[in-house]
């Protein structure tokens, strides 16, 4: 990947997308440009994690949920053409979606062609294909950030839930990439670690803190590990919550091997789980002893060892079960027409989501999405159809606006994920400039809009953002 060329070319297209993102924080207009993309360049996986709904070996519908005429890998050289003006005013590019992008045949050219667009490009990674090649290229490139997903301190933890995965591969693959961008004197990528909190990472929490830190990683996340139902069931029980009489000591333990190896140390999402435990803890405390041993009795039975997952995934039981639930579910997925009457959006009242103002979404075959969280089976545009320019202002995308600055939300898009709370609970946009404007001036070697940075920092939270327009409207 060549250097960039200095000065940078589209400075203006992303002063433009910030200052209308200024006035849309007024209450003034609606965004005209979003300010991160996201790109499905793959969603196929070559792995089969415990814990992903979409791909898990453990997952009996897992092919219903994503079917095989569904699957694919972007084509980059066609598919991107209608996303240029997009690209172009976008701070960030996401160059991943729910599959694994480093299998893209042509991931590194891909890679090349969104470096044009002179935006923060970043991608999820199982982290199998972090050879001495592609870790050059992506700092050589200027790529912002890589998160690559890892849980477990042990080979036998992880490749029992990252099953088809290789320990030492994927720990060898951060190494080299922490040697590739000491070698070049370089910020980046960032190596940033997406753990999720089952019981047995918490535990050893503090080990995996230096582990990653010794390996190379600037950034490790710790998430709450989401069950979905009865669809992996092998995984009830091994879900961990904060309590502050137990975990807390783990994760403050952890937190200061962080400082001492430099890494950033992002617990705030699982410690703010210490509210489920709170409640259960309660609960559990309240019952009569013989009761309180029987349901601690009952856990215990019910959980599998983690170390039996990958053998119970490759069972013959389960290669049944994923056929009989295949035959079960043969209809085709249709594209279902957006449906923006008045009647189908319901009222949420908890923290807004800014989404639809501020993410575009676009799946490997040309569907437009507002964000990576709705249902596959709604979208608001196609890009065979439309440029994204277009199906930015389109009447579907509008409407969804007009109706979010009101806490009211499209039923067929948003219930799932605003049930389960799963959607940013900020906009970000005070974090994305600033990593946009040291990223700008480490690769153009020239400060980026330095005159927006007041205006930038007093950008309220969303929920002031939707007063605003509330109010606007009612004058």
């Amino acid at each position: 990947m060549q250097q960039p060329t200095s000065p940078a070319q589209f400075t203006e297209q992303k002063r433009e997308a910030i200052e209308s993102f200024l006035r849309f924080s007024q209450g003034e207009e609606f965004p005209r440009w979003p300010l991160e993309v996201f790109l499905e360049v793959s969603n196929i996986c070559d792995l089969q994690c415990a814990m992903c709904p979409t791909f898990s070996a453990l997952n009996a519908d897992r092919f219903f949920a994503l079917k095989r005429e569904d699957r694919g890998v972007i084509a980059y050289d066609t598919a991107t053409e209608p996303l240029e003006e997009v690209l172009k005013h976008a701070l960030i590019i996401h160059a991943s979606g729910y599959g694994e992008p480093t299998i893209h045949p042509q991931y590194k050219e891909l890679l090349v062609h969104l470096s044009r667009y002179e935006a923060l490009i970043d991608f999820f990674t199982n982290g199998m294909h972090l050879d001495d090649e592609l870790c050059q290229f992506l700092v050589q490139g200027h790529v912002h950030r890589i998160s690559i997903s890892f849980s477990g301190v042990t080979a036998e933890e992880y490749e029992n839930i990252y099953i088809g995965g290789d320990y030492e591969r994927v720990l060898g693959g951060i190494r080299r990439l922490a040697k590739a961008k000491e070698q070049a004197g370089s910020l980046y990528p960032r190596i940033e670690i997406n753990s999720l909190a089952f019981r047995h990472h918490i535990e050893q929490l503090p080990d995996f803190v230096k582990l990653m830190g010794e390996a190379g990683a600037n950034v490790i996340h710790v998430k709450p590990l989401r069950l979905y139902g009865k669809k992996i069931a092998e995984l009830k029980h091994h879900e961990s919550h904060m309590h502050p009489d137990r975990e807390a000591h783990i994760v403050q333990q952890a937190k200061v091997v962080a400082d001492a190896h430099g890494v950033h140390l992002a617990s705030a999402p699982y410690e703010a789980t210490q509210l489920h435990a709170k409640n259960f803890t309660r609960a559990f405390d309240s019952m009569p002893d013989e009761e309180r041993e029987t349901l601690f009795r009952k856990i215990l039975d019910e959980r599998v060892p983690v170390s039996e997952m990958k053998s119970i995934a490759m069972s013959a039981p389960k290669r049944e079960q994923k056929k009989e639930v295949l035959s079960q579910n043969r209809e085709m997925r249709e594209r279902k027409e957006l449906d923006i009457r008045e009647e189908s959006f319901f009222v949420h009242k908890g923290v807004p989501c800014l989404e639809p103002f501020k993410t575009f979404y676009a799946t490997f075959d040309g569907r437009a999405r507002t964000c990576c969280f709705t249902d596959t089976k709604h979208w608001v545009g196609h890009l065979q159809e439309s440029s994204a320019a277009e199906i930015w202002n389109n009447a579907g995308y509008q409407a969804i606006r007009q109706h979010a600055v009101k806490s009211e939300y499209l039923s067929s898009m948003c219930s799932a994920c605003m049930k389960k709370s799963a959607y940013p609970k900020d906009h970000a946009f005070h974090s994305e400039y600033n990593a946009y404007a040291k990223w700008y001036e480490h690769v153009y070697g020239v400060p980026f809009l330095a005159d927006l940075r007041e205006r930038i920092k007093a950008v309220p939270a969303g929920a002031i953002i939707f007063q605003r327009h509330q109010q606007g409207s009612q004058s």
